[in-house]
C-alpha cells in the first residue's frame, strides 16, 4: 500500500469514516498529512475542505475546494464545498 493511502488508512478507520465520525480534527490531520504525500489529490482536498467546514473553518474549507476544483473541474462536490463555504462567509 502506499504511503499516503496507509496515511489515510490507520487502525483500520479511513480519514473519511474519521470525519464522519466526527473526529474532524484527527481527520484533518490526516487529509494533510497524505497531501504533502499527493499535493495534487482533488478529492483528499474536496475531503479536507468538507472536514474543515465542518469544523467552522470557512475560509480553509473554500481554499481546499478551490483547489480541488483547480485540479479537477468536474469535481461537483469541491464546487458544493465552495458555495458553502462562500454563503457562510457572507461571499458571492
Amino acid at each position: 500500500m502506499p504511503e499516503w493511502r496507509s496515511i489515510l488508512t490507520t487502525n483500520g478507520c479511513t480519514a473519511a469514516a474519521t470525519g464522519c465520525a466526527r473526529r474532524y480534527g484527527k481527520a484533518e490531520t490526516r487529509f494533510l498529512e497524505a497531501l504533502r504525500l499527493r499535493p495534487q489529490d482533488a478529492a483528499a482536498l474536496f475531503d479536507l475542505g468538507f472536514v474543515r467546514d465542518r469544523q467552522g473553518k470557512q475560509r480553509a474549507a473554500n481554499e481546499a475546494s478551490a483547489s480541488a476544483v483547480t485540479l479537477k473541474p468536474s469535481t461537483d462536490r469541491a464546487w458544493q464545498g465552495m458555495g458553502r463555504a462562500n454563503t457562510a462567509l457572507g461571499e458571492p
